[in-house]
Protein backbone atom coordinates (compact mmCIF):
# COMPACT_ATOMS: atom_id res chain seq x y z
CA UNK A 1 0.00 0.00 0.00
CA UNK A 2 2.95 2.18 -0.18
CA UNK A 3 3.39 2.28 -4.05
CA UNK A 4 0.97 4.33 -6.36
CA UNK A 5 -1.07 2.03 -8.57
CA UNK A 6 -3.39 2.74 -11.48
CA UNK A 7 -6.22 0.89 -13.19
CA UNK A 8 -7.72 1.73 -16.16
CA UNK A 9 -11.26 0.37 -17.08
CA UNK A 10 -15.00 1.30 -16.84
CA UNK A 11 -17.14 2.50 -14.30
CA UNK A 12 -20.73 2.75 -13.39
CA UNK A 13 -23.30 2.93 -10.35
CA UNK A 14 -24.71 0.01 -8.66
CA UNK A 15 -28.39 1.23 -9.62
CA UNK A 16 -27.42 2.26 -13.01
CA UNK A 17 -25.47 -0.95 -14.32
CA UNK A 18 -25.85 -0.25 -18.25
CA UNK A 19 -24.86 2.91 -18.50
CA UNK A 20 -20.52 2.72 -17.83
CA UNK A 21 -17.78 5.36 -18.60
CA UNK A 22 -14.16 4.56 -19.70
CA UNK A 23 -11.85 6.05 -17.27
CA UNK A 24 -8.68 6.03 -14.62
CA UNK A 25 -8.43 5.32 -11.19
CA UNK A 26 -5.37 6.06 -9.51
CA UNK A 27 -4.74 4.87 -5.60
CA UNK A 28 -2.49 7.55 -3.76
CA UNK A 29 -0.82 6.22 -0.65
CA UNK A 30 0.66 9.77 0.18
CA UNK A 31 -2.31 11.96 -0.23
CA UNK A 32 -5.88 11.48 1.60
CA UNK A 33 -7.63 10.59 -1.30
CA UNK A 34 -7.08 8.73 -4.46
CA UNK A 35 -8.64 10.02 -8.15
CA UNK A 36 -11.05 8.55 -10.24
CA UNK A 37 -11.00 10.45 -13.85
CA UNK A 38 -13.83 10.12 -15.87
CA UNK A 39 -14.03 10.70 -19.75
CA UNK A 40 -18.03 11.25 -19.40
CA UNK A 41 -20.61 11.79 -15.96
CA UNK A 42 -22.92 10.03 -14.44
CA UNK A 43 -25.32 12.48 -13.90
CA UNK A 44 -26.84 15.06 -15.84
CA UNK A 45 -28.81 17.35 -13.62
CA UNK A 46 -28.32 15.28 -10.22
CA UNK A 47 -26.26 16.14 -7.27
CA UNK A 48 -22.68 14.43 -7.61
CA UNK A 49 -21.59 16.25 -4.56
CA UNK A 50 -21.05 12.42 -2.91
CA UNK A 51 -21.14 9.06 -3.98
CA UNK A 52 -21.08 6.19 -1.46
CA UNK A 53 -19.80 3.54 -3.62
CA UNK A 54 -19.08 3.34 -7.72
CA UNK A 55 -18.12 0.43 -9.15
CA UNK A 56 -16.02 -1.04 -11.78
CA UNK A 57 -14.03 -3.60 -13.97
CA UNK A 58 -10.78 -3.16 -15.14
CA UNK A 59 -9.40 -4.43 -18.83
CA UNK A 60 -8.25 -6.75 -17.33
CA UNK A 61 -11.47 -8.60 -15.86
CA UNK A 62 -10.97 -7.35 -12.02
CA UNK A 63 -13.52 -6.21 -10.19
CA UNK A 64 -13.50 -2.94 -8.17
CA UNK A 65 -15.59 -1.34 -5.97
CA UNK A 66 -14.97 2.77 -4.64
CA UNK A 67 -16.18 3.75 -1.30
CA UNK A 68 -16.70 7.44 -0.08
CA UNK A 69 -16.22 9.24 -3.19
CA UNK A 70 -16.57 13.26 -3.35
CA UNK A 71 -16.87 15.32 -6.70
CA UNK A 72 -13.64 17.14 -7.47
CA UNK A 73 -14.60 18.66 -11.20
CA UNK A 74 -16.81 18.01 -13.88
CA UNK A 75 -17.27 19.77 -17.12
CA UNK A 76 -18.86 20.22 -20.03
CA UNK A 77 -22.35 18.44 -18.57
CA UNK A 78 -25.38 20.51 -18.70
CA UNK A 79 -26.92 22.08 -15.61
CA UNK A 80 -30.36 22.13 -16.69
CA UNK A 81 -32.63 21.14 -19.63
CA UNK A 82 -32.07 23.93 -21.04
CA UNK A 83 -28.88 24.08 -21.01
CA UNK A 84 -28.50 20.74 -22.88
CA UNK A 85 -30.92 21.74 -25.50
CA UNK A 86 -28.57 24.78 -26.27
CA UNK A 87 -25.34 22.17 -25.62
CA UNK A 88 -26.86 19.63 -28.16
CA UNK A 89 -24.93 20.55 -31.18
CA UNK A 90 -21.69 21.43 -29.65
CA UNK A 91 -19.50 18.64 -29.67
CA UNK A 92 -17.36 18.76 -26.44
CA UNK A 93 -16.82 16.41 -24.41
CA UNK A 94 -17.20 15.83 -20.98
CA UNK A 95 -15.48 14.70 -18.48
CA UNK A 96 -15.43 14.42 -14.01
CA UNK A 97 -13.12 13.42 -11.63
CA UNK A 98 -13.77 12.00 -7.96
CA UNK A 99 -11.71 11.94 -4.52
CA UNK A 100 -12.29 8.63 -3.14
CA UNK A 101 -11.18 7.07 0.18
CA UNK A 102 -11.70 3.90 -0.03
CA UNK A 103 -10.94 1.22 -3.07
CA UNK A 104 -11.74 -2.79 -2.89
CA UNK A 105 -9.72 -4.69 -5.39
CA UNK A 106 -11.96 -7.96 -6.15
CA UNK A 107 -15.43 -7.92 -5.51
CA UNK A 108 -18.26 -5.54 -6.37
CA UNK A 109 -20.05 -4.11 -2.87
CA UNK A 110 -23.33 -2.17 -3.59
CA UNK A 111 -24.38 -0.95 -0.54
CA UNK A 112 -23.47 -0.92 2.94
CA UNK A 113 -25.20 -4.33 4.07
CA UNK A 114 -22.43 -5.96 2.00
CA UNK A 115 -19.67 -3.90 3.25
CA UNK A 116 -19.17 -6.09 6.16
CA UNK A 117 -16.41 -8.61 6.62
CA UNK A 118 -15.60 -11.49 8.96
CA UNK A 119 -11.58 -11.66 8.89
CA UNK A 120 -8.73 -8.96 8.25
CA UNK A 121 -5.14 -10.06 7.07
CA UNK A 122 -2.83 -8.08 6.75
CA UNK A 123 1.26 -7.48 6.70
CA UNK A 124 2.43 -4.57 8.93
CA UNK A 125 5.50 -2.92 9.19
CA UNK A 126 8.38 -4.50 11.38
CA UNK A 127 5.86 -7.05 12.54
CA UNK A 128 8.48 -9.80 11.37
CA UNK A 129 11.36 -8.85 13.37
CA UNK A 130 8.88 -7.94 16.36
CA UNK A 131 7.64 -11.52 16.50
CA UNK A 132 10.85 -12.81 15.46
CA UNK A 133 9.73 -16.24 14.47
CA UNK A 134 11.60 -17.80 11.18
CA UNK A 135 11.69 -21.10 9.28
CA UNK A 136 15.42 -20.92 8.60
CA UNK A 137 17.41 -23.54 10.77
CA UNK A 138 21.14 -24.94 10.07
CA UNK A 139 22.77 -22.59 7.96
CA UNK A 140 26.44 -23.24 7.31
CA UNK A 141 28.36 -21.44 5.01
CA UNK A 142 32.05 -22.81 4.68
CA UNK A 143 34.58 -22.21 2.22
CA UNK A 144 36.50 -25.23 0.71
CA UNK A 145 40.36 -25.28 0.25
CA UNK A 146 39.58 -24.45 -3.13
CA UNK A 147 37.78 -21.36 -1.44
CA UNK A 148 35.14 -22.29 -3.13
CA UNK A 149 31.76 -21.43 -1.19
CA UNK A 150 29.65 -24.88 -0.02
CA UNK A 151 25.99 -23.53 1.23
CA UNK A 152 23.72 -25.47 3.40
CA UNK A 153 20.38 -24.35 5.40
CA UNK A 154 16.93 -25.44 5.89
CA UNK A 155 13.34 -23.98 5.88
CA UNK A 156 10.04 -25.04 7.62
CA UNK A 157 6.91 -23.00 7.53
CA UNK A 158 6.31 -22.15 10.78
CA UNK A 159 3.17 -23.11 12.09
CA UNK A 160 0.34 -20.40 12.38
CA UNK A 161 0.46 -18.97 16.73
CA UNK A 162 -3.29 -18.21 17.56
CA UNK A 163 -4.80 -16.24 20.51
CA UNK A 164 -7.96 -14.92 21.84
CA UNK A 165 -8.59 -11.49 22.07
CA UNK A 166 -12.24 -11.34 23.36
CA UNK A 167 -15.23 -13.39 23.07
CA UNK A 168 -16.08 -11.96 19.48
CA UNK A 169 -12.61 -11.66 17.64
CA UNK A 170 -9.76 -14.02 17.55
CA UNK A 171 -6.28 -13.39 16.33
CA UNK A 172 -3.17 -15.22 14.80
CA UNK A 173 -0.06 -14.55 13.31
CA UNK A 174 0.16 -16.77 10.14
CA UNK A 175 3.44 -17.30 7.70
CA UNK A 176 3.61 -17.02 3.87
CA UNK A 177 6.54 -18.80 2.35
CA UNK A 178 7.02 -17.11 -1.42
CA UNK A 179 10.05 -19.41 -3.17
CA UNK A 180 11.83 -19.39 -6.75
CA UNK A 181 10.42 -21.61 -9.70
CA UNK A 182 13.10 -24.54 -10.01
CA UNK A 183 14.76 -25.10 -13.41
CA UNK A 184 17.50 -27.79 -14.59
CA UNK A 185 19.86 -24.59 -14.56
CA UNK A 186 19.61 -22.70 -11.43
CA UNK A 187 21.85 -20.01 -10.98
CA UNK A 188 19.66 -18.00 -7.99
CA UNK A 189 16.87 -19.24 -5.65
CA UNK A 190 15.25 -16.92 -2.90
CA UNK A 191 13.18 -17.92 -0.20
CA UNK A 192 11.04 -15.32 1.62
CA UNK A 193 8.87 -15.57 4.70
CA UNK A 194 6.31 -12.70 5.18
CA UNK A 195 4.51 -12.55 8.61
CA UNK A 196 0.52 -12.23 8.98
CA UNK A 197 -1.79 -10.79 11.45
CA UNK A 198 -4.76 -12.20 10.97
CA UNK A 199 -8.03 -11.11 13.31
CA UNK A 200 -11.44 -13.64 12.96
CA UNK A 201 -14.84 -12.22 14.29
CA UNK A 202 -17.62 -14.51 15.32
CA UNK A 203 -19.62 -11.59 13.89
CA UNK A 204 -20.41 -9.55 11.16
CA UNK A 205 -17.97 -6.46 11.50
CA UNK A 206 -17.92 -3.13 9.46
CA UNK A 207 -15.13 -1.74 7.53
CA UNK A 208 -15.20 1.27 10.57
CA UNK A 209 -14.15 -1.45 12.83
CA UNK A 210 -12.32 -3.24 10.43
CA UNK A 211 -9.97 -0.47 10.42
CA UNK A 212 -10.17 0.49 14.20
CA UNK A 213 -9.26 -2.94 14.67
CA UNK A 214 -5.72 -3.18 13.03
CA UNK A 215 -4.96 0.24 14.07
CA UNK A 216 -5.43 -0.77 17.74
CA UNK A 217 -2.58 -3.96 17.80
CA UNK A 218 -0.46 -1.37 15.17
CA UNK A 219 -0.50 1.07 17.95
CA UNK A 220 0.58 -1.70 19.96
CA UNK A 221 3.67 -2.50 18.13
CA UNK A 222 3.91 1.60 17.87
CA UNK A 223 4.57 1.18 21.50
CA UNK A 224 7.44 -1.27 21.22
CA UNK A 225 8.84 0.52 17.93
CA UNK A 226 8.60 4.10 19.72
CA UNK A 227 8.01 4.74 16.18
CA UNK A 228 5.23 4.98 13.57
CA UNK A 229 4.19 1.88 11.34
CA UNK A 230 1.44 1.24 8.73
CA UNK A 231 -0.08 -2.02 8.01
CA UNK A 232 0.29 -3.05 4.04
CA UNK A 233 -1.48 -6.01 1.82
CA UNK A 234 -4.62 -4.93 3.66
CA UNK A 235 -7.10 -8.51 2.64
CA UNK A 236 -10.54 -8.46 4.24
CA UNK A 237 -12.99 -11.75 3.74
CA UNK A 238 -16.54 -10.52 2.86
CA UNK A 239 -19.06 -12.21 4.49
CA UNK A 240 -22.47 -11.61 2.24
CA UNK A 241 -20.64 -11.37 -1.24
CA UNK A 242 -19.79 -14.67 -2.51
CA UNK A 243 -17.94 -16.48 -5.36
CA UNK A 244 -19.76 -19.45 -7.12
CA UNK A 245 -16.77 -22.09 -7.64
CA UNK A 246 -17.51 -25.30 -9.88
CA UNK A 247 -16.77 -28.64 -8.07
CA UNK A 248 -18.52 -30.78 -10.54
CA UNK A 249 -20.60 -31.38 -13.42
CA UNK A 250 -23.48 -29.56 -11.36
CA UNK A 251 -21.96 -28.96 -8.10
CA UNK A 252 -21.10 -25.79 -6.89
CA UNK A 253 -20.04 -24.56 -3.84
CA UNK A 254 -20.31 -20.67 -2.65
CA UNK A 255 -17.13 -18.85 -1.24
CA UNK A 256 -17.01 -15.46 0.78
CA UNK A 257 -14.92 -12.88 -1.75
CA UNK A 258 -11.34 -11.95 -0.52
CA UNK A 259 -10.54 -8.29 -1.32
CA UNK A 260 -8.13 -5.99 -1.16
CA UNK A 261 -8.17 -3.03 0.60
CA UNK A 262 -6.37 0.45 -0.78
CA UNK A 263 -6.65 3.54 1.58
CA UNK A 264 -4.23 6.61 3.03
CA UNK A 265 -2.59 5.93 6.09
CA UNK A 266 -1.84 8.68 8.87
CA UNK A 267 1.67 8.38 8.03
CA UNK A 268 2.89 6.86 5.32
CA UNK A 269 6.42 4.78 5.83
CA UNK A 270 9.12 5.61 2.70
CA UNK A 271 12.35 3.91 2.36
CA UNK A 272 12.79 3.38 6.13
CA UNK A 273 14.75 0.41 8.08
CA UNK A 274 13.12 -1.93 9.91
CA UNK A 275 14.18 -1.73 13.70
CA UNK A 276 16.17 -4.64 14.88
CA UNK A 277 14.84 -6.26 18.47
CA UNK A 278 17.48 -4.76 20.16
CA UNK A 279 15.73 -1.50 19.32
CA UNK A 280 11.99 -2.76 20.32
CA UNK A 281 11.35 -1.75 24.28
CA UNK A 282 9.73 -5.38 24.70
CA UNK A 283 9.24 -8.18 21.84
CA UNK A 284 7.04 -10.99 21.29
CA UNK A 285 9.66 -13.49 23.04
CA UNK A 286 9.78 -11.25 25.96
CA UNK A 287 5.85 -11.57 26.62
CA UNK A 288 5.16 -14.75 24.54
CA UNK A 289 3.83 -16.36 27.60
CA UNK A 290 1.28 -13.63 29.11
CA UNK A 291 1.08 -12.26 25.56
CA UNK A 292 -2.33 -13.90 25.16
CA UNK A 293 -3.72 -12.07 28.30
CA UNK A 294 -1.27 -9.05 27.62
CA UNK A 295 -3.14 -8.29 23.91
CA UNK A 296 -6.45 -9.22 25.49
CA UNK A 297 -6.24 -6.47 28.13
CA UNK A 298 -5.00 -4.27 25.55
CA UNK A 299 -8.19 -4.46 23.71
CA UNK A 300 -10.52 -4.13 26.84
CA UNK A 301 -8.34 -1.16 27.92
CA UNK A 302 -8.63 0.57 24.22
CA UNK A 303 -12.57 0.60 25.05
CA UNK A 304 -12.09 2.53 28.34
CA UNK A 305 -9.08 4.71 27.10
CA UNK A 306 -9.56 5.33 23.58
CA UNK A 307 -9.00 9.11 24.16
CA UNK A 308 -6.41 8.58 26.37
CA UNK A 309 -4.41 6.29 23.76
CA UNK A 310 -5.02 8.93 20.84
CA UNK A 311 -3.54 11.41 22.38
CA UNK A 312 -0.42 9.59 23.29
CA UNK A 313 0.17 7.87 19.98
CA UNK A 314 -0.70 10.80 18.00
CA UNK A 315 2.64 12.13 18.21
CA UNK A 316 4.43 9.06 16.85
CA UNK A 317 2.67 10.17 13.84
CA UNK A 318 2.86 13.46 13.05
CA UNK A 319 6.17 14.60 10.62
CA UNK A 320 6.39 18.48 12.72
CA UNK A 321 6.90 18.38 16.30
CA UNK A 322 5.41 20.97 17.59
CA UNK A 323 6.58 20.88 21.22
CA UNK A 324 4.11 22.50 23.60
CA UNK A 325 1.10 20.79 21.65
CA UNK A 326 2.70 18.01 22.23
CA UNK A 327 2.99 18.62 25.82
CA UNK A 328 -0.35 19.53 26.17
CA UNK A 329 -1.43 16.78 24.50
CA UNK A 330 0.20 14.12 27.12
CA UNK A 331 -1.26 16.14 30.06
CA UNK A 332 -4.33 15.81 28.93
CA UNK A 333 -3.65 12.71 28.37
CA UNK A 334 -2.15 12.08 31.88
CA UNK A 335 -5.38 13.21 33.37
CA UNK A 336 -7.94 11.52 31.37
CA UNK A 337 -5.86 8.75 31.95
CA UNK A 338 -6.42 8.55 35.83
CA UNK A 339 -9.95 9.83 35.19
CA UNK A 340 -11.14 7.60 32.90
CA UNK A 341 -9.84 4.52 35.39
CA UNK A 342 -11.11 5.43 38.32
CA UNK A 343 -14.22 7.29 37.45
CA UNK A 344 -16.92 5.03 39.55
CA UNK A 345 -13.96 5.12 41.98
CA UNK A 346 -13.68 7.31 45.43
CA UNK A 347 -10.40 8.20 44.14
CA UNK A 348 -11.69 10.91 41.73
CA UNK A 349 -13.04 12.77 44.46
CA UNK A 350 -11.54 15.05 47.32
CA UNK A 351 -14.08 14.00 49.64
CA UNK A 352 -16.87 12.04 49.75
CA UNK A 353 -19.80 13.15 47.86
CA UNK A 354 -22.03 12.80 50.98
CA UNK A 355 -19.53 14.59 52.82
CA UNK A 356 -18.68 16.99 50.29
CA UNK A 357 -22.25 17.74 50.14
CA UNK A 358 -23.05 18.26 53.51
CA UNK A 359 -19.86 20.84 53.57
CA UNK A 360 -21.82 23.09 50.81
CA UNK A 361 -24.82 22.74 53.11
CA UNK A 362 -23.13 24.11 55.62
CA UNK A 363 -21.58 27.34 53.95
CA UNK A 364 -24.63 28.22 52.10
CA UNK A 365 -26.55 28.45 56.26
CA UNK A 366 -23.81 30.40 56.96
CA UNK A 367 -23.22 32.84 54.46
CA UNK A 368 -27.70 34.11 54.58
CA UNK A 369 -26.94 35.19 50.77
CA UNK A 370 -28.10 33.17 47.72
CA UNK A 371 -26.52 35.58 44.86
CA UNK A 372 -22.97 35.45 47.22
CA UNK A 373 -23.29 31.47 47.30
CA UNK A 374 -24.21 30.86 43.63
CA UNK A 375 -20.80 32.73 42.92
CA UNK A 376 -19.14 30.52 45.62
CA UNK A 377 -20.64 27.01 44.10
CA UNK A 378 -19.22 27.97 40.82
CA UNK A 379 -15.70 27.67 42.37
CA UNK A 380 -16.11 25.05 44.49
CA UNK A 381 -14.66 21.95 42.91
CA UNK A 382 -15.03 18.35 44.08
CA UNK A 383 -12.40 16.10 41.81
CA UNK A 384 -8.89 15.44 41.77
CA UNK A 385 -7.06 18.29 40.34
CA UNK A 386 -4.18 17.55 37.83
CA UNK A 387 -0.99 18.27 40.62
CA UNK A 388 -2.70 15.12 42.78
CA UNK A 389 -3.59 12.72 39.78
CA UNK A 390 -0.20 13.00 38.66
CA UNK A 391 0.86 12.47 42.08
CA UNK A 392 -1.43 9.34 42.17
CA UNK A 393 -0.20 8.30 38.49
CA UNK A 394 3.79 8.23 40.19
CA UNK A 395 2.85 5.99 43.13
CA UNK A 396 0.78 3.62 41.62
CA UNK A 397 2.95 2.78 38.23
CA UNK A 398 6.31 4.14 38.58
CA UNK A 399 9.28 1.45 38.42
CA UNK A 400 12.90 2.49 39.35
CA UNK A 401 14.05 3.16 36.14
CA UNK A 402 10.95 5.49 35.61
CA UNK A 403 11.82 7.31 39.05
CA UNK A 404 15.46 7.63 38.71
CA UNK A 405 14.48 9.56 35.38
CA UNK A 406 11.87 11.56 36.63
CA UNK A 407 14.43 12.78 39.82
CA UNK A 408 12.26 14.87 42.34
CA UNK A 409 8.56 14.13 42.39
CA UNK A 410 7.48 17.27 43.79
CA UNK A 411 9.71 19.47 41.39
CA UNK A 412 8.42 17.10 38.21
CA UNK A 413 4.48 17.32 39.27
CA UNK A 414 5.23 21.35 39.69
CA UNK A 415 7.18 21.80 36.29
CA UNK A 416 3.86 20.05 34.69
CA UNK A 417 1.08 21.42 36.48
CA UNK A 418 2.82 25.14 35.59
CA UNK A 419 3.80 24.87 32.18
CA UNK A 420 0.11 22.91 31.08
CA UNK A 421 -1.25 26.10 33.33
CA UNK A 422 0.77 28.65 31.09
CA UNK A 423 0.29 26.92 28.00
CA UNK A 424 -3.48 26.33 28.29
CA UNK A 425 -3.90 30.29 28.88
CA UNK A 426 -0.80 31.94 28.40
CA UNK A 427 -0.93 33.73 31.17
CA UNK A 428 2.26 36.12 31.56
CA UNK A 429 2.25 36.03 35.07
CA UNK A 430 2.97 32.31 35.34
CA UNK A 431 5.01 32.05 32.38
CA UNK A 432 8.47 32.50 34.96
CA UNK A 433 7.18 29.09 36.50
CA UNK A 434 6.62 27.34 33.16
CA UNK A 435 9.69 25.42 31.37
CA UNK A 436 10.61 25.87 27.42
CA UNK A 437 12.71 24.74 24.94
CA UNK A 438 14.85 21.86 25.62
CA UNK A 439 13.69 21.63 29.71
CA UNK A 440 10.27 21.33 27.92
CA UNK A 441 11.38 18.48 25.73
CA UNK A 442 12.87 16.98 28.55
CA UNK A 443 9.82 17.53 30.74
CA UNK A 444 7.72 15.44 27.99
CA UNK A 445 9.65 12.88 27.49
CA UNK A 446 9.68 12.03 31.43
CA UNK A 447 5.29 12.65 31.66
CA UNK A 448 5.41 10.54 27.81
CA UNK A 449 7.60 7.46 29.60
CA UNK A 450 6.18 7.11 32.80
CA UNK A 451 2.20 7.11 30.45
CA UNK A 452 4.04 4.51 28.58
CA UNK A 453 4.99 2.79 31.52
CA UNK A 454 1.47 3.11 33.26
CA UNK A 455 -0.38 2.00 30.14
CA UNK A 456 2.07 -1.80 29.78
CA UNK A 457 1.50 -2.23 33.95
CA UNK A 458 -2.50 -2.14 33.31
CA UNK A 459 -2.52 -4.33 30.56
CA UNK A 460 -0.51 -6.78 32.40
CA UNK A 461 3.31 -6.53 32.30
CA UNK A 462 5.12 -7.53 35.41
CA UNK A 463 6.73 -4.79 37.01
CA UNK A 464 10.14 -6.42 37.76
CA UNK A 465 10.41 -7.43 33.83
CA UNK A 466 8.95 -3.81 32.58
CA UNK A 467 11.69 -2.19 34.79
CA UNK A 468 14.77 -4.66 33.47
CA UNK A 469 13.12 -3.97 30.14
CA UNK A 470 13.84 -0.45 30.40
CA UNK A 471 16.86 -0.38 31.61
CA UNK A 472 18.68 -2.79 28.85
CA UNK A 473 16.80 -0.94 25.89
CA UNK A 474 16.59 2.93 27.23
CA UNK A 475 19.53 3.89 25.26
CA UNK A 476 18.66 2.08 21.78
CA UNK A 477 14.57 2.91 22.05
CA UNK A 478 14.25 6.17 23.58
CA UNK A 479 17.18 8.22 21.93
Amino acid sequence: MDKEIVFKGEWFLPDNLDKKIKGILTFKPNEKYSLLELFGSFYEFENTDNIDFILGRSFDGTEITLHKCYIRNIRGVPKNPEQKLRMRNLSGQQSSSYALEFIFEGAHIKNYDELSFNEILSEIFNLDEWLGVHGFSNIDTNFERDNSLNLNLNYVEPTSIEFKINEELNGAFRFNTTTSNTSTFQKEYFVKQTTYLTLLSKVSISLTDCIHYLFKFQNFLVISLYRHTNPSNIELICDKIFDDVRTGEIEHIQIPKRVKLYYSHRKNIVNEIPRTHFQMLFTYDDIKENFPLIINNWFENYKNLNATFNLIFYHFYMNEKIIDVFFLNLAQAAESFHYLLNINNKQCRILPKAEFEQRKKKIKESLNDDDLYDWINMQLNNNLILEMRLKELIAKYSIPSISNFIGDTELFVKQVKHSRNYYTHFNPSVKKNALDGINLVELYMKLQRLLIAAILIEVGFDKEVLNQLFINKSSRVFN
